[in-house]
């Protein structure tokens, strides 16, 4: 086990099968590599670095700093990260990231392929999700001014938490008009619910946690002629 390692400019850390590093500081050009059967455990990632998570490979309770990056690749696992502003996390195509916070201003993109498990947090900042997010977990809002881009809505099962003013989701592939309509129908519990999005042909069905009703949700242009769904009071 390596603990509290620093990797600063050019420099690398490599972490593999059976080996585990805690709690690496990673800072200005230094990478953190995990290679299958690794685990990264704490490592925190400051601007110009990089953590890069390989097939088999594990990074877990990483904090991922303005202007640092990480990388999570076909069969890599991130879990429980926390993405502050200004952080940016890609996991790519067959990658998975499993729990996380993200802080305001901090940014996470799921590619096509990728996936969502066990729900993320939104404080603030931006998750744009290509890939899939299966029922059984739950996405949370736990702050205002979070944006939840849905790219794949075929794809997005999760339930969805704590939706409130200053939040947004992003419907990938409608088009903002006037002729789309929103509905949301209570459960018989009066606990959740389900917000209907309709444009043309297309049709978004996202289970919500909570009461609303249906003006507290409202359509609006995403500045790139896709639609918003802010929250209303």
């Amino acid at each position: 086990m390596d603990r509290g390692a620093t990797i600063s400019s050019g420099g690398n850390e490599y972490v593999y099968s059976g080996g585990v590093a805690s709690g690496s500081v990673i800072s200005n050009g230094g990478r953190e590599i995990v290679y299958a059967g690794g685990l990264a455990r704490g490592a925190v990632v400051s601007s110009g670095a990089n953590l890069l998570v390989s097939s088999g490979g594990v990074a877990s309770g990483s904090t991922i700093l303005s202007g640092g990056r990480e990388f999570v690749y076909a069969g890599g696992i991130d879990r429980n990260s926390v993405i502050s502003s200004g952080g940016l996390s890609f996991i790519l195509s067959a990658g998975t990231v499993s729990g996380g916070t993200l802080i305001s201003g901090a940014n996470l993109t799921v590619s096509s392929g990728g996936m969502v498990a066990a729900g993320l947090t939104l404080s603030g900042g931006t998750a744009t999700i290509s890939g899939t997010a299966g029922a059984g977990q739950t996405l949370t809002f736990a702050g205002s001014g979070a944006d939840l881009a849905l790219n794949n809505l075929p794809g997005f099962g999760a339930l969805i938490g704590g939706f409130s003013v200053g939040d947004e989701f992003d419907l990938g592939g409608f088009t903002f008009s006037a002729g789309e309509t929103r509905s949301f129908t209570e459960a018989g519990s009066n606990t959740s619910g389900t917000l209907t999005v309709v444009d043309g042909g297309q049709t978004a069905n996202l289970t919500l946690l909570g009461s609303y009703h249906t003006s507290n949700f409202v359509l609006s242009n995403d500045l790139h002629g896709g639609t918003f769904v802010k929250y209303h009071t």
